[in-house]
């Protein structure tokens, strides 16, 4: 029949579904970041700080250094801020003008050096000779009267012979000279007029009021090189029987 038909006609046919068909994946968006276009904000280049001059201050005390005199540590200094300067890679002008000038100034105080070292060898010399003197004079003084106690005179004569008990190293002075005697002063006054002792014949023996036998007093004297308030030149000793 004719609207039987009809209405099987308007109901749409559903199609089946496919069994296998892929399920739609999630794909991630990329949100893309917004470009900072100040280019101070933009990431700048390290940029390597250069390495300080570690022998500068060596330098500067080797310059001042040397100006004021003290030359060899003025060379010192430079030496080692050179040193210092030349591995960090940089140059050190003060250093070598310190170095330099240091080394001027060095020379030049060498001569002057060498004079005082030899003035003060000089000065200690004399006076190891001085201390030798006295120390000879007043062992020869010893001797001298123990000698008066057994013979009741001065000996004429200074050698080991009339002095038995001296020691032979009192009699010469320090030029290995021994004692320059005088026995012809008639009286002490007249003895101590005696031309004075040097540096080249150090040791007197003076003997006065004087004959065949022996002498009535005497004067031992020696020349001081570096004569002070206590040792004076001539250092002298007087006869204790002195008359």
């Amino acid at each position: 029949m004719q609207p039987e038909n009809q209405d099987n006609q308007s109901q749409p046919v559903e199609a089946p579904a496919p069994e296998n068909t892929p399920t739609p994946q999630q794909v991630p968006v990329q949100v893309q970041q917004p470009v900072d276009q100040n280019p101070q904000t933009q990431a700048q280049p390290s940029q390597t700080t250069p390495q300080a001059d570690p022998g500068q201050g060596f330098g500067i005390a080797s310059l001042v250094t040397s100006v004021l005199g003290m030359g060899l540590l003025g060379v010192i200094f430079g030496i080692i801020g050179l040193n210092k300067s030349k591995k960090a890679g940089h140059s050190n002008v003060m250093a070598l003008i310190g170095t330099v000038w240091g080394g001027l100034v060095t020379l030049a105080a060498i001569p002057i050096i060498i004079g005082l070292i030899l003035a003060n060898f000089s000065g200690a010399l004399d006076i190891a000779k001085d201390t030798e003197s006295v120390n000879d004079i007043n062992g020869v003084h010893s001797q001298l009267e123990i000698y008066y106690n057994q013979n009741n005179n001065y000996p004429l004569e200074i050698s080991s012979e009339t002095l038995k008990g001296v020691d032979p190293e009192y009699l010469l002075d320090s030029n290995d000279k021994p004692f320059k005697v005088f026995t012809t002063a008639k009286s002490e006054t007249e003895a101590e007029s005696t031309s004075t002792p040097t540096s080249k014949q150090r040791y007197q023996y003076i003997g006065y009021k004087c004959n065949d036998v022996g002498c009535e007093g005497y004067i031992l004297r020696s020349y001081i090189g570096k004569p002070t308030a206590a040792r004076p030149n001539p250092y002298t000793k007087y006869g204790l029987s002195n008359y």
